[in-house]
């Protein structure tokens, strides 16, 4: 990315007091805008957690609302998570400056190994993300979309590389997960879900227990 514009400050975070349902809503006031998330705090944390979506630019997540399941569950865990929303869901480098800053938050409260989960257009924004983060140290990409994945090719050995994709998806070709993987070095590992569509909703139990196993591998023994 062109450091030109790699120009995002953060000025200051706010985090709702009341819990809603299994999170906090938290904003990240930055010089380029806010960003809006879902906090799932984890006390005694020391790893994180950023999950990103699709380019609709909403909360919903893949696999029966995947992240949100996560974020919960692994908090008993003492991983804490951050479900941000880019501030323009239409353009890649806003993306990735939001999600440096998600991770930006997580190295401020102590968490020392991260996690970039995507899905689809967020699947290549994690990609890129954990390609200049140092303190990730897995990404995990759903039903990524192919232009702007080069970068797979820098994340190891410091970052681990998991995808996950379906043999009907017709958003996203499941032919990009298998370009990736090729292009992406060892440690990395690709799923592929037999008659899932670009949701995964179908194996959503699938896809939430290879999640919530491999990132308390990835994030608990690196």
């Amino acid at each position: 990315m062109d450091e030109e514009v790699l120009d995002l400050t953060i000025a200051d975070i706010e985090v709702g007091l009341v819990p809603e349902d299994h999170h906090q809503s938290l904003k990240i006031f930055t010089n380029r805008g806010d960003i809006e998330c879902r906090y799932y705090h984890a006390y005694g944390a020391k790893a994180g957690i950023v999950f990103v979506g699709d380019i609709s630019g909403s909360f919903e997540s893949p696999a029966q609302d995947v992240y949100d399941r996560i974020g919960k569950d692994l908090t008993l865990r003492k991983i804490s998570s951050l479900h941000l929303r880019y501030r323009e869901s239409d353009d890649i480098v806003d993306s990735v400056l939001d999600t440096i800053a998600g991770v930006t938050f997580l190295q401020s409260i102590g968490l020392h190994k991260i996690a970039i989960i995507g899905h689809s257009f967020g699947a290549i924004i994690a990609i890129q993300a954990a390609a200049v983060c140092d303190p990730v140290v897995t990404a995990v990409a759903i039903t990524p979309e192919r232009m702007g994945s080069e970068t797979a090719a820098d994340l190891a050995p410091r970052c681990s590389l998991l995808l996950m994709h379906g043999t009907a998806d017709t958003v996203t070709s499941p032919t990009n997960s298998l370009d990736i993987h090729e292009i992406a070095q060892q440690p990395k590992q690709i799923i592929i879900y037999d008659g899932a569509k670009h949701d995964l909703n179908t194996v959503s139990e699938g896809v939430y227990k290879k999640l919530h196993a491999w990132l308390l591998a990835e994030l608990g023994n690196k």
